[in-house]
């Protein structure tokens, strides 16, 4: 448990940068460094279809990028009378993607990944192993369209909403129809082979996934958005772990209901409510015998203020919240510590949202205010404009006091959690080359022990080129 609750952090950022998480926050924040190819998966998702149609020949084009990220993390055990398990990581990534137009408007989309990791750790501390390293099918889908029906089908990225309950890469067939302002998507699919789960004792996740969700265009351009998703774990018990002994499936079904939509000319918003219900399994010997019903919600709403003055300011304000629950042991786990038969009142999804990259929390029995800012000071100079600068300072607060989170330090009943704030820049010098430096530090609260109450402290660099 001890070397898990030192190492945590590191590791759950460093997959946050595999999948593009915290690595595309500060190029998020850089419109012009937003890659035009398909890493925003929804986005290419919509240009596929939109361009459907007789071609009058068969079009090809194929790119990439390669980058390298350098992150160093200090006290991630918030202790600083004790080493640090992990204290680097250097992680070089390399993706080429290909697509091929076919003269009946429908096309064919491969992405391979290539990604190399390196851990730095301290004497007598081994370094922690993913299962990312080496060549990896990161897309390869095909578009067409059938009895008036557009249809993706293969290894695809998808999100629901604003990524709280689904957020990745899925082997998958989706359909989408649009009549008028009303669109109706929905897809089956499982998580792809060899990911890291959710729950960290699962070595080999098989889930199965289903979703429908329907969206409404309004006049003004907001737009109304509904989803169904279901979720069921057909994952293979634990090597060494009997189900009579403890058992880790975890089935879940979310309702979601939200708006998005601009305010003004200078203000855009999104507001979102999911609804979890579901089966989980208590803590210790039979449990099994009586899964508990999962009773849990959770939400959230943004608020994005632009404008076109001299340095283009922006400003930002996030609230998210997940519910909780008194029996909850703290760290990521599908299980709880409740008796059997007791209802689960713990939200857990399968999407991740950027909370910050020190304590890089899941939004798990936890409320969260996020206020941002950024800026571009020399967005006039043909050499720096596009360089921004920003931070963002974050509040996190239990939902249920009593209750865990994500990261298992955090054992002592109060709803305080810490705060922390993150600092960035991000530099696109060439059209094709950006790079990125981001700062975070996180002060724990009254819901850290004396002995881990010591402020966490990350910082990591980006360079990427696109070709």
């Amino acid at each position: 448990m001890t070397a898990m609750r030192r190492t945590l952090g590191a590791l759950l950022l460093a997959v946050a940068l595999l999948n593009g998480g915290a690595a595309a926050a500060p190029l998020a924040a850089t419109p012009a460094a937003r890659r035009a190819d398909d890493l925003l998966a929804p986005r290419d998702f919509d240009v596929g279809w939109r361009n459907a149609g007789r071609r009058a020949s068969i079009d090809f084009q194929t790119g990439g990028w390669t980058g390298v990220t350098a992150a160093s993390f200090s006290e991630d055990d918030n202790d600083k009378n004790t080493a640090d398990a992990v204290t680097s990581l250097l992680l070089s990534e390399l993706r080429l993607w290909s697509r091929v137009w076919l003269r009946d408007g429908s096309n064919a989309h491969v992405r391979l990944r290539a990604v190399g990791y390196d851990f730095g750790t301290p004497p007598g501390f081994s370094a922690p192993r993913l299962p990312n390293r080496g060549f990896d099918l990161d897309l390869a889908y095909v578009d067409t369209k059938l009895l008036g029906v557009n249809h993706r089908i293969g290894r695809q990225y998808i999100r629901y909403g604003g990524g709280l309950v689904l957020a990745g890469t899925l082997d998958a067939v989706r359909s989408y129809r649009q009549r008028g302002n009303f669109g109706i998507n929905g897809f089956f699919g499982k998580n792809k082979p060899q990911e890291l789960d959710l729950d960290p004792n699962i070595g080999g996740p098989h889930r199965i996934f289903n979703g429908l969700d329907v969206t409404y265009q309004r006049a003004d351009d907001s737009k109304l958005f509904a989803y169904i998703l279901t979720e069921r774990d057909k994952s293979a018990q634990p090597a060494g772990i009997s189900v009579a002994g403890q058992a880790f499936h975890y089935d879940s079904d979310y309702v979601g209901l939200g708006l998005d939509g601009r305010f003004s000319g200078h203000v855009d918003y999104h507001v979102e409510g999911i609804y979890q219900q579901g089966e989980s399994f208590a803590l210790g010997a039979g449990a099994a015998a009586r899964p508990n019903d999962i009773r849990a919600h959770a939400g959230l709403g943004t608020l994005t203020y632009h404008d076109d003055r001299p340095m283009r300011p922006v400003l930002t304000a996030e609230y998210l919240f997940g519910s909780g629950d008194s029996g909850r042991l703290p760290g990521v786990s599908t299980v709880s510590a409740n008796t059997p038969g007791r209802d689960d009142g713990n939200f857990l999804g399968f999407g991740r949202y950027d909370l910050g990259i020190a304590l890089n929390p899941r939004l798990s029995n936890l409320r969260v205010l996020r206020l941002g800012a950024s800026a571009k000071p020399w967005d006039d100079s043909p050499d720096f404009e596009d360089l921004t600068v920003g931070g963002k300072l974050s509040f996190y607060r239990k939902d249920d006091a009593t209750g865990g989170i994500s990261d298992p330090q955090a054992t002592l009943p109060s709803d305080d959690v810490g705060e922390a704030l993150d600092l960035f820049l991000g530099w696109r010098f060439f059209s094709d080359l950006a790079w990125t430096l981001q700062y975070g530090r996180f002060y724990p609260g009254a819901a850290y022990a004396a002995g881990a109450a010591d402020s966490t402290r990350t910082l990591y660099s980006n360079v990427t080129w696109s070709f």
